[in-house]
């Protein structure tokens, strides 16, 4: 059986809210939005991003990260129907009206129009190195929207939203979304070139010929990674830094600090804790301030030579 369809079997599985075998640990629901804030962060970085490496997520950072310079993108993500959700929004672009492509994907709705008809495009144009992993991209999509009604993949295969400011929160954290960069991406995505892993960004070592890096940008995926601190720490010096350029920058966490005041993230200890740690291992924390009083901090470690 190909690869595609086990990812079918997985997504309906979850779509029907059904048992996944222990060997389908790595999929799970997608986030179909980033919950950092790219406008208030990236321009606290520096100028060097054409070399980058994201985690895979909703694909929102390294989207508005093209906006600023990143032109040779990588992606790790182990949840294989993450991918496939990132390589349609990313087509999206080249058919959808800012409109069109905000109602169909930012905000959940998943439109069956829209959706069916970047399935059915002949064209290829993403500047990936895989081109099966396009037309398995629409395969996939086209059975998901032919079998489902949108509101059970909406509900089941994503993880839940509050549509309460939910427009204005996503609007705010992405950048990309303004007209002029909308349509700037239009054209420069065609420039853009790709690469995509499927896989734990632990193993990332397992990699042939990776390359290096201006910009390393692990999201919050610390949270999930089920290490300590010491251990993450561990993880960053062995197989995250050697991987950066000189003057190169890794974004290693970003939290909320106000929703997760006084809360305990089991193996990390609290919230205190994870911010004191990081301080005293020399990282730069960067103050996000977002809508709503809320306070985000960014950890970042900078290359010096």
């Amino acid at each position: 059986m190909k690869k595609v369809e086990n990812d079918i079997i997985a997504a309906s599985h979850i779509i029907e809210n059904k048992q996944l075998e222990i060997e389908d640990s790595d999929y799970g629901k997608i986030y179909h939005t980033q919950t950092e804030n790219s406008r208030k962060l990236f321009p606290k970085l520096s100028s060097k991003w054409e070399n980058s490496l994201w985690i895979g997520g909703s694909g929102d950072q390294f989207i508005n990260g093209i906006l600023y310079g990143s032109r040779n993108i990588t992606v790790i993500e182990k949840n294989p129907l993450a991918i496939y959700y990132i390589l349609l929004k990313i087509e999206a672009f080249q058919v959808l009206s800012k409109k069109e492509f905000f109602t169909s994907f930012l905000l959940n709705s998943m439109q069956s129009e829209s959706f069916l008809y970047l399935c059915d495009k002949t064209d290829s144009w993403i500047n990936i190195d895989n081109s099966q992993l396009e037309e398995d991209t629409k395969y996939f999509w086209r059975n998901i929207i032919q079998n489902y009604s949108e509101q059970d993949i909406r509900r089941n295969l994503f993880y839940e939203q509050s549509l309460e400011r939910e427009t204005e929160s996503i609007l705010n954290r992405n950048p990309y979304l303004e007209k002029y960069f909308y349509n700037y991406l239009k054209r420069t995505l065609q420039r853009t070139k790709f690469l995509f892993y499927c896989q734990d960004i632990q193993e990332i070592n397992q990699i042939v010929n990776i390359p290096a890096f201006d910009k390393i940008y692990l999201s919050n995926v610390f949270l999930e990674m089920n290490l300590s601190l010491e251990e993450y720490q561990s993880f960053l010096e062995e197989k995250i830094f050697p991987l950066l350029l000189e003057k190169g920058e890794a974004l290693v966490g970003y939290l909320n600090i106000s929703h997760f005041r006084g809360a305990n993230f089991s193996n990390l200890g609290t919230t205190d804790e994870v911010i004191d740690f990081f301080k005293k291992s020399n990282y730069d924390l960067e103050s996000i301030f977002e809508e709503g009083n809320q306070i985000s901090s960014a950890f970042i470690y900078r290359k010096k030579r």
